[in-house]
């Protein structure tokens, strides 16, 4: 019975896991990005441990006791892999709860709300944001291309980019951090784009991808720069104007 729940739990764990592993510190408002990417990892880490212990495990037992049943194996034998199989289910389970425990005391030391993100404090929050700064109509806004194969190889080493952000260059998962666009970054890229860009003039002043702690220092708004750093991520567009300040 014991093994039948788990494994419904198991199969609600499964079905939220794409859900989890898609969101971003821009779900969270107010929270620390470098405490939501704690968390985050922590979190996955236990749902995938607790999905071994329990789907994984239950298919590797059925398929060690149907090659027994058709072998020709000694009850001692039969005994002893049934004996393996039941301790490490047992161990599995411990280890996912421990990572489980974890993730937890993360998430309330966070502020963290999952598996949905506070839906009403989010809305409230953004709400404000829009009435105090009005977004730019992104209908009249041109992007900049980069190269898709530049975002393909950044996916699993991006890191804070900002000089001037005191972070030990925290590592910014894909889909994720904020997108900084200076003027500067935005005379750059449209010499680039009308193929006016000449020699070295203008080299490094392009949008830096930065962490929360280097959003939050430049005072820019934070809900258009993780959308610009979203669709960044996405499709490599970058519009071509400043990021608002907040």
């Amino acid at each position: 019975m014991l093994e039948v729940i788990l494994l419904v739990v198991g199969l609600i764990y499964a079905i939220r896991r794409p859900k989890l592993k898609r969101l971003t510190v821009s779900d969270y408002p107010g929270v620390d990005e470098a405490k939501f990417v704690e968390w985050h990892r922590q979190q996955l880490r236990a749902v995938n441990i607790f999905l071994w212990a329990t789907w994984g495990a239950f298919l590797v037992k059925v398929t060690i006791l149907v090659v027994l049943s058709g072998s020709h194996f000694s009850q001692a034998t039969a005994l002893t892999w049934t004996i393996l199989i039941l301790v490490a289910w047992l161990v599995g389970l411990l280890v996912a709860a421990g990572a489980g425990s974890k993730a937890k005391r993360l998430r309330k030391a966070a502020g963290i709300s999952w598996p949905a993100p506070d839906v009403s404090r989010s809305s409230s929050q953004l709400s404000e944001a829009a009435v105090a700064h009005p977004r730019p109509d992104s209908s009249e806004v041109e992007f900049y291309q980069y190269d898709m194969r530049t975002i393909e190889a950044l996916k699993t080493c991006a890191v804070c980019s900002d000089k001037g952000c005191p972070c030990p260059e925290t590592p910014i998962p894909e889909g994720s951090g904020y997108l900084y666009i200076s003027q500067e970054a935005v005379v750059r890229m449209k010499a680039i784009k009308g193929g006016t860009a000449r020699g070295a003039l203008g080299v490094g002043l392009m949008p830096l991808l930065v962490c929360g702690q280097g959003a939050r220092l430049r005072g820019i708004d934070l809900k258009v720069a993780a959308d610009d750093a979203r669709q960044w991520w996405e499709s490599g567009k970058v519009p071509l104007r400043a990021t608002p300040m907040a």
